[in-house]
């Protein structure tokens, strides 16, 4: 009995050295420095992700025997010729589409009007969906809007580019010749090919959903195709679920017209999700990715909650970088062994 009072007497003491304290000081202040610029690191993150963009267009001058300043400089030259074309043409009619098919909406929806079926939700939601190319853009613009923002992104991007055959012998000189510089430039690598393989697989199939959806709407007669084919390209990102959602809309108005000019249009995005899946992603893609859909799903949701847009848009490449790491890390643990 006493003995039991005794331990329940007994005084806990919690001993914290000056080590510990400062530990913890420097992880708050780290958080804290890194939050304060943290839009730094997302312009130098762009910036990374851009040069990876332009690396097919920088590998062509290489293959030409052309030396690599001259290469890279062509390359962003003419990813500069295309960008602003494609801006300059498709743009403007996308937005003033986007506006006359979120207007006409009502009409659309008042000749559907099978067995006084409510409307409500559909409406609020093809308006969101019609609402994406033009606020996509409206991200990007926001990002890099600012005419500074704008020129530190590509003169960013251009020394990466220049500089990536020599980030090894940079990361060695920082770090020495151990097994901190061997993980670092292992990471790297990891990431840029992994990065590089998704956002020009990605791109490249954004583009074919794209144009594929727009040639089906204007076969089919679908007004406003180029927002309706823009929001296909878009949703392309998300696995199995993105397909479904872009068809929606069309789906829609080509029911408000006739039943069989929508089964049409839906026969007609079935067809192009079969050509993207069957033949266009194992042969782009592969298996370099290996995301599992439910994961790119579950970045999307928390990107979006986190930044909005521009956040679902940086979550899938993020998702890559983090995983790249994480490989460096393992396979750095089991060299230690």
């Amino acid at each position: 009995m006493d003995s039991n009072s005794q331990n329940q007497s007994r005084i806990i003491k919690i001993d914290i050295s000056y080590k510990t304290f400062l530990f913890g000081l420097f992880l708050i202040l780290s958080f804290k420095f890194i939050y304060s610029i943290l839009d730094l690191l997302v312009l130098v993150y762009l910036a990374f992700l851009l040069s990876l963009s332009i690396d097919p267009l920088i590998n062509v001058g290489l293959k030409l025997k052309l030396n690599r300043l001259t290469a890279v400089l062509i390359g962003y030259v003419v990813f500069i010729i295309l960008v602003s074309g494609f801006v300059a043409v498709l743009i403007p009619p996308l937005i003033v589409q986007s506006q006359l098919l979120i207007i006409n909406l009502p009409h659309f929806l008042d000749n559907f009007n099978w067995n006084n079926f409510d409307y409500t939700q559909i409406t609020f939601l093809i308006d969101k969906f019609s609402n994406v190319p033009v606020n996509v853009f409206k991200t990007i613009i926001g990002i890099v809007g600012n005419l500074i923002n704008l020129i530190t992104l590509l003169v960013l991007s251009f020394y990466i580019s220049l500089e990536r055959p020599f980030f090894d012998s940079h990361i060695k000189r920082w770090f020495g010749n151990n097994q901190i510089s061997s993980g670092i430039s292992r990471f790297l690598d990891l990431a840029s090919q992994q990065l590089r393989r998704w956002l020009v697989g990605e791109l490249f199939l954004m583009l074919v959903v794209g144009v594929l959806s727009y040639i089906g709407l204007i076969l089919f007669g679908i007004s406003y195709a180029l927002p309706l084919a823009m929001l296909a390209g878009l949703l392309e990102v998300v696995p199995n679920l993105g397909p479904f959602l872009s068809a929606v809309p069309p789906a829609l108005i080509g029911f408000s017209v006739s039943p069989l000019l929508g089964a049409g249009i839906i026969g007609w995005y079935f067809l192009v999700q079969q050509v993207e899946n069957n033949f266009l992603v194992p042969k782009i893609i592969g298996g370099a990715v290996g995301l599992h859909p439910f994961l790119i799903l579950f970045t999307l949701m928390v990107g979006f909650r986190l930044g909005g847009i521009g956040g679902a848009l940086l979550s899938i490449p993020v998702l890559i970088t983090i995983r790249a790491g994480l490989q460096a890390y393992l396979i750095n643990q089991r060299r230690k062994i």
